[in-house]
């Protein structure tokens, strides 16, 4: 996930995760939506999850992640 933000021009300050759900705290870079960042989170997680096949059977993107940003 850091990978992920950090291409987005963001940068990631903690990340915990827990069974149901994966909270990350950004800092935004202020050209970037909340929601294009999440989109592009939950996207290329659920995608590196499913390609990996670090779990039985197909991984989705809504499983995941509460944003909380703050502007850098």
């Amino acid at each position: 996930m850091c990978g992920i933000v950090s291409n987005q021009k963001c940068k990631t300050y903690a990340i915990y995760c827990n069974p149901d759900h994966t909270p990350i705290f950004v800092g935004m870079h202020p050209t970037q939506s909340p929601a294009k960042l999440m989109e592009q989170v939950k996207s290329g997680s659920s995608k590196w999850l499913n390609e990996k096949k670090y779990i039985h059977g197909k991984f989705y993107e809504d499983c995941m992640a509460t944003l909380l940003w703050n502007n850098l």
